[in-house]
């Protein structure tokens, strides 16, 4: 199963469109985001795409956190990272991750991409697709579930792997 991850898209439409149909022609299962965005709800949801509310979300329909089961046994935190003060650290995201008892924790609001692992939960910021920081690179990740192991793969907006394992 591949999952597509991005997070911190503030509006942006064409280049998540662009996004989505080439990651279409590797087989791409699922596609999973957290993300800002200032589009109606419905206009997103459409599109097959998980969506939690950010920090410059005004829209009610949005929530601010989501567990999706991602295979049987597997399954994913997803939040924005605002209401947990991740530019500070990971630590109350961490607590609320293990609460949960979940394998994946998505998450944004840094605008930088990374992963790390704490405690058996493994943490993705894949970046921003529009306003990078940390780097002049704009990010998105891709996710790659087998039965056994995971592949996390980071790309630009031009679809060329960045490095950030």
């Amino acid at each position: 199963m591949k999952i597509l991850i991005m997070s911190d898209t503030h509006g942006l439409t064409k280049e998540i469109n662009e996004i989505k149909n080439r990651k279409k022609t590797q087989q791409p299962k699922k596609h999973k985001q957290c993300r800002h965005t200032h589009q109606p709800t419905d206009a997103i949801l459409k599109k097959n795409i998980e969506v939690v509310k950010g920090n410059c979300d005004c829209d009610s329909n949005y929530l601010d956190e989501k567990i999706i089961e991602l295979t049987p046994g597997i399954s994913c935190y997803v939040t924005h990272g605002h209401l947990y003060d991740v530019k500070r650290s990971l630590e109350k995201l961490s607590y609320r991750a293990e609460e949960l008892v979940v394998n994946f924790c998505f998450f944004g609001h840094t605008h930088i991409a990374g992963v790390t692992k704490i405690n058996n939960v493994i943490y993705i910021n894949p970046g921003s697709i529009k306003y990078p920081k940390g780097s002049d690179e704009k990010t998105y990740a891709l996710l790659e579930l087998t039965e056994q192991t995971y592949q996390l793969t980071f790309y630009n907006d031009k679809g060329l792997i960045v490095d950030k394992n």
